[in-house]
């Protein structure tokens, strides 16, 4: 799943919490994290954003970008690099594990799991207003382009966005312009289908030939 960008959770339960509270404060709060506009920080717009993503994907909670899957995985990867990745096959950062901080969860049974803010999705793809470098994981994950996980198309186009950006030519784009520009990236063969891999339809046949997919798994972590 991690080497593909399928969305998954890492959860924690809250009787393997190891509470932390009582010996030392959590390591950060959301204010301390609360920086001015990425785009202010250099004069090469481009430059500025990839120092802000690098920033946010080096934060404890980070890994979260990783399990999310989808562009944000994608993004994850290039910004945060190997030893994210490493991070997130850990599980639940210590944020989660020690100090309980993160989203709560109640079922199949009570617990935490790394959450990242809305600000931190908005800094990672690059948004600036109402446009943004990358689509937002909304836009992307309900585009043609999406199908479940990360394709070698999505790989090229991601390339293709990279190097746009490093020669100073990548466009800040609306939500509906990035949902023209995915659409359009895709050849008409590629473009997901009402019953084709990646859609409700297809996930409906699979889960009717493996039902044992319908049941939830505990998957216990080291210490």
């Amino acid at each position: 799943m991690l080497s593909r960008g399928v969305t998954f959770e890492w959860r924690v339960r809250d009787g393997d919490l190891v509470v932390a509270w009582a010996r030392q404060p959590p390591p950060f709060t959301l204010g301390s994290f609360r920086l001015p506009p990425w785009w202010s920080i250099a004069d090469d717009v481009f430059k500025a954003y990839g120092v802000r993503a690098r920033d946010i994907l080096s934060r404890p909670h980070a890994r979260r970008f990783v399990v999310r899957g989808g562009i944000l995985w994608r993004l994850a990867l290039e910004y945060g690099g190997v030893a994210l990745l490493e991070e997130a096959l850990e599980g639940p950062s210590p944020i989660a594990r020690a100090f309980g901080l993160g989203s709560r969860w109640l079922y199949p049974e009570k617990s935490v799991g790394d959450r990242f803010f809305g600000e931190e999705v908005m800094d990672v793809v690059g948004a600036r207003g109402d446009r943004s470098l990358w689509p937002l994981p909304d836009v992307f994950e309900s585009s043609m382009a999406w199908r479940g996980e990360w394709s070698d198309h999505n790989e090229l186009w991601f390339q293709r966005r990279l190097r746009l950006m490093a020669q100073g030519a990548a466009q800040f784009l609306r939500a509906s312009a990035w949902q023209r520009e995915l659409r359009s990236d895709m050849r008409a063969e590629d473009r997901l289908g009402e019953d084709g891999v990646g859609s409700l339809t297809h996930a409906g046949i699979l889960l009717g030939q493996h039902p044992e997919a319908r049941r939830f798994g505990l998957i216990a972590l080291g210490s």
